[in-house]
């Protein structure tokens, strides 16, 4: 059997192996991947809905003043 070459990380100027074969990144670099996820989903569950209520609140206003 032919071994295959052991995967690097994506991110640019990193060396460093996988710890798995399916992964993408290194420890490091996915801890810091997820890390960002988590962030991303909060903002999006709390800014999503604030960003619709304020453009509500905006018509309204506008609404409001032409009549």
């Amino acid at each position: 059997m032919r071994e295959s070459k052991p995967k690097k990380c994506m991110m640019p100027s990193c060396d460093k192996e996988t710890f798995d074969k399916k992964a993408f990144f290194c420890r490091e670099h996915t801890r810091v991947f997820e890390s960002f996820v988590s962030t991303a989903k909060k903002v999006a569950e709390v800014g999503v809905p604030a960003a619709a209520g304020a453009a509500l609140f905006v018509a309204k206003v506008i609404g409001g003043k032409k009549k």
